[in-house]
């Protein structure tokens, strides 16, 4: 931006505004406050409910890198087209609404669709929180510019109503009718979920990069949402599944955008139910527990049907922590795993040296080309009460 205005400046011009010009203020009086001015920086500003509609109307891109925007209950915005809310830095953001008196964004063009850019917190600052806010019509400009930890986005914009790269707290949150993702948490994100409702959303109501999955609970509500899952992505084609971590059963199926890369020590819990897109692959080297039970297994499937959708599940590492119980894995052989020769559904080491140890029991392997179990030589392979169907072999050795 070519203008800088301190938040101190906006101050004295609204209340200006409101004098000279009519517009609404606490005394009641018809209109909301026009912020017809960008600004970015430093201050400390306070959004006021004058509890008679529309109370503000933001014409601008807000950039805020340090101090704190607060906002009353009860709140109702109004953000012209393409306009983002960007609180980045040291700055926090404080929208504590009540449930009989939320806050409220919404587009100032009422046509019914998507318009404006949404909200992005990028912050470091841990005492930003939204709580009891709606957010309405929002995702529908790239907000690329103003997000860290999206490098490898699956779209080439990067469209979302409520975006977190940063650290705060999010309290019964309603998002609806966004023109991208609902919510999308970033790598980097530090932030807790709680009470999480996405309506209507024009792509996955839930987007998380993968290393911050293992980090949520069972918090979101999907509404007519298509496809109601949750979507995840690794940051780039190098980033691993480090540290430790169990990805659980929040609900909604995973509809993976990437190939992951496992190097910690990782458990998929009872009832996961994940989507591989196509040709990709999940290599183990260091250690994953799937564990699911008779009632409810896990099932790692493609995100197409088709016979050979996606590659497989490959273990390079020799931990005993890899075992694999109440599976269900279908749609795999796509292509050879990594330096294995024939295709698989499970393969155990590789052709570089690399052996892998896995014991697999009362799991299922399905419409998958090539081999079942694939077992390189040097590796330790051992299942017991398996099943397969639409499989070329069942068992195979390299």
């Amino acid at each position: 931006m070519t203008k800088q205005f301190s938040i101190s400046a906006l101050i004295t011009a609204a209340v200006f505004a409101l004098a000279s010009c009519g517009d609404k203020g606490p005394d009641g009086a018809k209109g909301a406050v026009d912020f017809c001015v960008d600004f970015s920086g430093s201050g400390n500003y306070s959004l006021k409910n004058f509890r008679n509609g529309p109370d503000y109307v933001i014409n601008c891109d807000i950039e805020l890198s340090s101090g704190t925007i607060e906002i009353e209950p009860g709140t109702e915005i109004l953000v012209d087209v393409s306009k983002t809310i960007s609180i980045g830095g040291t700055a926090s953001i404080k929208a504590i609404g009540t449930s009989s008196a939320p806050i409220a964004f919404s587009p100032k063009e009422q046509t019914g669709i998507a318009s404006w850019g949404g909200i992005v917190i990028t912050s470091s600052n841990p005492s930003s929180i939204m709580e009891h806010v709606i957010i309405d019509r929002a995702g529908a400009a790239d907000v690329y510019p103003y997000t860290t930890g999206v490098n490898y986005y699956p779209q080439s914009e990067v469209l979302a109503a409520l975006i977190s790269c940063g650290k705060g707290t999010f309290n019964n949150i309603t998002l609806r009718n966004s023109g991208g993702a609902g919510l999308l948490i970033a790598d980097g994100s530090q932030a807790s979920f709680s009470g999480i409702r996405v309506e209507a959303s024009q792509y996955y109501p839930l987007m998380v990069e993968g290393r911050g999955y293992a980090s949520l609970g069972s918090v979101f509500t999907f509404v007519n949402c298509t496809p109601n899952k949750i979507g995840s992505w690794t940051e780039s084609f190098y980033t691993d599944l480090s540290g430790s971590g169990s990805w659980n059963d929040l609900g909604y199926p995973i509809a993976m955008l990437s190939s992951l890369t496992i190097s910690g020590d990782y458990e998929f819990g009872k009832g996961l139910e994940m989507e591989m897109p196509n040709d990709a692959n999940i290599t183990v080297s260091g250690s994953l527990k799937i564990a699911g039970t008779p009632s409810d297994p896990v099932v790692i499937k493609g995100s197409s049907t088709i016979k050979g959708w996606w590659k497989g599940i490959q273990y390079i590492s020799s931990s005993s922590l890899n075992t694999v119980e109440y599976m269900i894995l279908a749609d795999a052989g796509s292509n050879p795993l990594n330096y294995v020769d024939g295709e698989a559904g499970i393969a155990c080491g590789d052709g570089l040296g690399n052996t892998g140890k896995l014991t697999i029991s009362n799991s299922e392997i399905k419409n998958t080309r090539g081999c079942g179990l694939l077992e390189k030589s040097g590796s330790t392979l051992t299942y017991s009460n398996m099943s397969y169907s639409n499989t070329d072999n069942n068992f195979c050795q390299e």
